[in-house]
């Protein structure tokens, strides 16, 4: 699904939805500072979209970046 998303960027690099998809997926993965600037494109291109900003909200809340993480 992530190739997906990354493909529909690359066809139509306006369309936020596939930044916020993608940005979902990245943050399940942990790849918290992707996911974050995944967001914050979107968030360029729909600044005003409610679903997006509280989703650029839960993620900077809940996603903690791998060097944060403590040691296993």
């Amino acid at each position: 699904a992530l190739q997906d998303f990354s493909s529909a960027i690359q066809y139509d690099r306006l369309w936020p939805t596939a930044y916020v998809d993608r940005a979902g997926i990245e943050a399940q993965r942990g790849q918290c500072a992707q996911a974050l600037a995944a967001i914050d494109v979107a968030l360029k291109l729909a600044p005003h979209r409610k679903p997006f900003l509280d989703m650029k909200a839960r993620m900077a809340a809940n996603c903690a970046p791998a060097s944060s993480a403590p040691p296993g």
